[in-house]
């Protein structure tokens, strides 16, 4: 009924040349592909990423624009209800507009608050794609820039169109060293199957209990590997010594790149440095397999804008909890690059006068900050 009361709404002299509908289906393979072939495309706002945020709490609404030769825009919005904030609206990587047409992307953000309003949202929480002009048109369409979101705002993208070579000589010394000393001394990779599940989680609950941060469960997990999976989007790496694995990688491929989305260590046999040749062999299987980038999905944004601004690095720099996991994937050269921030829109304008001038004062008090907790771990990809 929503589909059709938008559409019906939709049909006004502005949309003249395009056809627009609302899909509510769990899998939508013409959106998908669409994603994976358009610039900025981002397997989180496929279908299939929809139907594993469906496990948290979440229903995914897709907002579809076409023309006679298929789909040229669209957005797919999660909403999901939370306490205080109501319903709240949340579209990763999106809108995607195949064209840098101003008035398409207008018009689709515009559409989006349509849908966003017949679905009760209050709240709507929007990261943009990394190309394309919908980063810059938001804050002039009363959409605010949200930086405490905890998104992954940063990442390192490495160019595998390089040869072999290129890309040793482009690493740190040091980290070239290491994948060659793993080489050399009895570290082997292997791809891993469905059968692997149980030797992966395993890897994870070690390294999650080692650093002190909460893991995935295994039903999650069969979850992720049965929707994914199956669909041709992952693939599972480990590395073993003595036949026993002591490191491995769960990558997400898609569109033309491969995503590090999990990796763990159970702390072993650190001198044989098996983490570096594994990141090796993954970037070599997605370059034989015909992906362009190879992104580590996320790196610290501070360390990365320094970076940028090319300034010498410092160990002040790093924060604490993250800066190992930073050092490390520095190591393999390729490029910095920072991605948009979330931009956050309130539909009801008390709400939104709350938000802006009194949540500032009261966001640490218990009841205030639990629920702010709720939303942003609610946005993070990995959930």
């Amino acid at each position: 009924m929503i589909g059709n009361q938008l559409e019906h709404r939709l049909n006004t002299q502005e949309t003249s040349g395009y056809w627009i509908w609302v899909n509510e289906e769990p899998e939508d393979p013409d959106w998908d592909a669409f994603l994976a072939k358009t610039p900025g495309g981002h397997y989180t706002q496929s279908s299939l990423w929809a139907k594993m945020k469906a496990l948290s709490g979440w229903k995914a609404t897709r907002l579809v624009v076409a023309r006679e030769d298929g789909i040229i825009a669209g957005a797919q919005l999660l909403t999901r209800p939370l306490p205080l904030f109501g319903k709240i609206g949340y579209i990763p990587k999106g809108p995607l507009v195949a064209s840098d047409d101003i008035h398409l992307s207008k018009l689709v953000i515009n559409a989006l608050h349509r849908l966003a309003k017949a679905h009760g949202v209050e709240y709507l929480a929007v990261q943009p794609p990394s190309k394309g002009q919908i980063t810059h048109l938001l804050p002039g369409l009363g959409f605010h820039a949200n930086p405490r979101m905890g998104t992954v705002t940063s990442t390192i993208l490495i160019d595998l169109t390089c040869d072999p070579n290129t890309l040793l000589a482009q690493m740190r010394e040091s980290t070239r060293t290491n994948i060659r000393r793993a080489q050399s001394r009895g570290i082997t990779i292997r791809e891993g199957t469905e059968s692997d599940l149980g030797a992966f989680y395993h890897l994870v609950a070690v390294a999650s209990q080692r650093k002190g941060y909460s893991t995935y469960s295994k039903k999650f997990l069969a979850e992720f590997w049965q929707i994914l999976g199956s669909h041709g989007h992952t693939k599972l790496f480990f590395a073993e010594y003595a036949g026993e694995a002591v490191s491995t990688l769960l990558a997400i491929h898609f569109g033309d790149t491969l995503f590090t989305h999990v990796s763990a260590w159970d702390g072993r046999h650190r001198e044989l440095k098996p983490n570096e040749l594994l990141e090796w062999e993954t970037m070599m299987w997605a370059k034989a397999h015909g992906y362009r980038y190879y992104d580590f999905e996320g790196i610290d944004p501070q360390v990365a804008k320094v970076i940028l601004q090319g300034q010498p690095l410092a160990d002040s720099h790093f924060p604490v909890a993250d800066r190992m996991v930073t050092r490390y994937k520095l190591g393999f050269g390729g490029r910095v690059t920072l991605l948009p921030e979330v931009y956050e829109y309130i539909y009801s304008p008390l709400l939104r006068s709350v938000y802006f001038q009194l949540l500032p004062k009261i966001e640490h008090w218990p009841v205030i900050a639990k629920t702010w907790k709720a939303v942003t771990r609610a946005v993070q990809p990995n959930v």
